[in-house]
């Protein structure tokens, strides 16, 4: 049976901010490929977004505090703008129905608000002396009302769950004997590690290689006439590597590709032999399509049989170019694929 995995509003906000960092985005190609789904129940995704707003006002006084400083010391500042509480819990509904496929949704019904209200007048975990832990209380019923079998990972930094680092005896017997196993941990890194441990997200090489190829179509025409070449393609070898972004729809590439070439002319000499032509760069990936865009030809260079490089030449760009990711982590450690490339046309 495929993972479930909840993560409190602590870790899933706070410390990840909404899956965008830290193990974040690892988390969430792994367990797509594992076939898991993300536990939301009702009220962590409304606690979700009003944490998202809280964090984000938090941050906007901050700046504020900041720029005053700026203000005084210099005697000036720029303007600046930052997300209002509008725009905040705009940004924070998207950000959930981008995630959406992965939610394993939870809608709050009166029986379990009434099993919640009955843990916390029996002072049974997690209940706690401080808050009376409601909220978590109606979190541990969602997770009691799995389909026996269910794996649960249960993500959280409120030590209500917990004894020594490890979920609370009681709890994780109580969801024993309805049949659902269920490990708790303090932040990601376990569960990242466990899904890691069942292989990586799959990676179609060869047909990224073949968009890519297609995309890199002007490219190549202007590389036949810039150098005045014979021929372009197929291609020798190719290196993709392939990274996490913020997206999880979206992987940032970086690729070395690699032509046969056929006689060049320039500079008035013709120059024959076995040469070939290199392109490295950069472009953003749609796994699902293999659509590509974003594409950053950054160097071109005309490499002889001898591996004298006779001409490099400047950058390319196609698509619109945004903000660069902040990239986390290889999706595949060390990988490096290499498959015939198409043709130039």
């Amino acid at each position: 049976m495929p993972l479930v995995v909840c993560i409190d509003t602590n870790v899933f906000v706070r410390d990840t901010h909404l899956l965008r960092k830290k193990a974040g985005p690892p988390m969430i190609h792994f367990l797509r490929a594992a076939g898991g789904r993300f536990l939301v129940p009702d009220i962590l995704r409304l606690e979700y977004v009003e944490q998202t707003i809280a964090a984000v006002i938090e941050a906007r006084n901050s700046i504020d505090d900041g720029f005053t400083r700026i203000q005084t010391l210099v005697g000036h500042r720029d303007d600046y703008q930052v997300p209002n509480e509008v725009e905040s819990r705009a940004a924070a509904e998207a950000r959930l129905a981008e995630l959406g496929p992965l939610f394993l949704p939870f809608p709050t019904n009166d029986e379990l608000l009434v099993a919640a209200g009955r843990r916390v007048i029996s002072k049974k975990p997690p209940t706690t002396k401080s808050d009376h832990g409601y909220k978590d209380c109606v979190i541990w019923e969602c997770i009691l009302r799995m389909e026996r079998g269910t794996e649960v990972r249960f993500i959280s930094r409120d030590k209500a769950f917990f004894t020594e680092g490890a979920l609370s005896p009681e709890l994780a017997s109580e969801a024993g004997a309805k049949g659902i196993h269920v490990v708790a941990s303090m932040d990601l890194e376990p569960v990242l590690k466990e899904l890691q441990s069942q292989g990586a997200p799959g990676f179609d090489v060869n047909a990224a290689i073949i968009s890519l190829n297609d995309k890199l179509g002007a490219v190549h025409t202007k590389l036949l006439q810039q150098w005045s070449l014979s021929s372009l393609g197929p291609g020798v070898s190719a290196e993709l590597e392939p990274f996490y972004t913020e997206n999880p729809a979206r992987l940032y590439i970086t690729f070395r590709l690699r032509y046969d070439a056929g006689t060049a002319f320039f500079n008035n000499t013709q120059y024959s032999g076995n040469h070939h032509v290199e392109l490295r760069g950069s472009c953003v990936l749609y796994p699902q399509t293999m659509q590509v865009d974003e594409l950053q030809v950054e160097h071109e260079a005309l490499i002889a049989e001898n591996r004298t490089v006779f001409l490099v030449a400047g950058s390319l760009t196609a698509g619109r170019r945004q903000v660069p990711f902040q990239v986390k982590r290889p999706l595949l450690e060390g990988l490096r694929a290499s498959a015939p490339g198409e043709t130039a046309r």
